[in-house]
């Protein structure tokens, strides 16, 4: 069942940037201080590179809604031949799973 999360609940906002695109990316927290939602903001207002950051930002708040862990979605993203994450993407799993587990 997916979790409702309250409507004012904590968010942390900060900037990144991969493969020389800058993005902004908002953590919501539910009442535990697990992260349980989304946002990621990138490219030029409208572009391609935008809406397919805010579709994956709402899959990736649905998993996390419905009980998939960060490191369980951070297991199945693609890496480079060093072992990092290949994709803004999976940077920002790598981050949740830093800061939430």
């Amino acid at each position: 069942m997916r979790q409702r999360l309250a409507d004012r609940r904590y968010s942390e906002l900060f900037d990144v940037e991969h493969d020389r695109v800058r993005f902004t990316v908002s953590y919501g927290r539910d009442s535990q201080g697990a992260i349980k939602e989304i946002f990621i903001n990138g490219g030029k207002i409208g572009s391609g590179i935008e809406t397919m950051f805010n579709d994956a930002a709402t899959i990736m708040s649905i998993a996390l809604q419905f009980g998939v862990s960060p490191k369980e979605l951070l297991k199945s993203m693609r890496r480079d031949p060093s072992g990092k994450p290949a994709s803004a993407i999976g940077l920002i799993l790598a981050d949740m799973v830093k800061h939430d587990g």
